[in-house]
């Protein structure tokens, strides 16, 4: 009777299995053409560029650096390369999730805002009789 190789326990016939090395040779070389495809999409997009930005307040160019950004087509075909994790985010998703750069000046901005939505009177304020 044959035993599991992994567990040592004896097992039937008609119950073991053994490894299709054709299939798993394909499996593996999938995978590795996917990691590249991936590992050449990250190489591209991940550095950023130095972008000229006009300054309006000082009347100069300065340079800055940016992320680089593809359209939504562009960002469905090349997620297409590996479709179990999404690659790309929006902007504005990102912009949402991303931490301000001066924490205690986005703290400020947001009391201000809020008091800014509380004291304004609304068209159910209006329309109370008073």
């Amino acid at each position: 009777m044959p035993k599991c190789f992994f567990t040592g326990i004896e097992i039937q016939m008609e119950d073991a299995y053994l490894l299709d090395c054709g299939a798993a040779k394909r499996a593996l070389r999938n995978l590795k053409l996917r990691v590249a495809a991936v590992e050449r999409i990250v190489s591209q997009l991940s550095p950023k560029d130095e972008v000229e930005a006009y300054d309006r307040k000082s009347k100069t160019t300065k340079v800055r650096a940016e992320r680089r950004l593809v359209c939504a087509t562009v960002a469905g075909a090349l997620s297409a390369s590996y479709p179990e994790s999404p690659l790309f985010v929006a902007w504005p998703k990102f912009a949402e999730r991303r931490p301000p750069v001066f924490p205690e000046l986005a703290a400020v901005a947001g009391a201000a805002k809020k008091a800014g939505q509380e004291a304004r009177p609304t068209e159910a304020d209006d329309a109370a009789p008073q």
